[in-house]
C-alpha cells in the first residue's frame, strides 16, 4: 500500500510539472503558456457619460459619448500592467467627441513614438480616431489606431 501512495504521489508530481509549462484548450500540446485552439470572446462593455467616467472593467470597450468632449478615465498604468483594451466611439458619425485620460497624469505614447506626452486622447465619431488599440506596458499607456472605421 505504501508503494502504491508513493508511486500516485510521484504520477501526481509529473502531471502537474506538465501543467507548468503551457495549458492547451483544444489541444493537447500546447505551444503557449496558453495555446487556445478555437474562437475567443470577450467581454464587451458600453460605457456612457451619465454611467461611468472610469474605464475599469471589460476588453472591447464601446464609448458612447452623450456630450461633446466628455472625458473617460484609464487607471493609473502602474496600477494595472499588461492590461489591453480597445476603445471605440458609438457615437453617430459626425456626432460627440470623446477624451480619454489618465487618472493622476501618466504618459501616453503614440504607435512607434519614443517621445510620450501627458496629453489626451480625443476619440471622434468618424474617421481615424473612431477606434484604438491601448495598452499598458506598466509606466504608461500605449496606444494605435485601427485606421479609418
Amino acid at each position: 500500500m505504501k508503494n502504491f501512495i508513493i508511486a500516485l504521489i510521484f504520477m501526481g508530481a509529473l502531471a502537474l510539472n506538465a501543467q507548468v509549462d503551457g495549458v492547451g484548450i483544444g489541444t493537447t500540446t500546447p505551444n503557449s503558456t496558453l495555446d487556445i485552439n478555437g474562437n475567443v470572446a470577450f467581454k464587451v462593455v458600453t460605457l456612457d457619460d451619465g454611467v461611468t467616467t472610469t474605464i475599469d472593467d471589460g476588453y472591447y470597450i464601446n464609448i458612447q459619448p452623450i456630450s461633446d468632449g466628455f472625458t473617460f478615465f484609464l487607471p493609473k498604468p502602474d496600477l494595472v500592467p499588461g492590461r489591453t483594451y480597445i476603445l471605440r466611439n458609438i457615437a453617430p458619425s459626425g456626432s460627440n467627441q470623446a477624451v480619454i485620460d489618465v487618472i493622476d497624469a501618466g504618459n501616453v505614447f503614440y504607435a512607434s513614438n519614443s517621445q510620450g506626452s501627458s496629453a489626451t486622447i480625443n476619440l471622434t465619431a468618424s474617421g481615424e480616431n473612431k477606434t484604438i488599440y491601448i495598452y499598458s506596458d506598466g509606466t504608461s499607456w500605449n496606444y494605435g489606431v485601427f485606421g479609418y472605421n
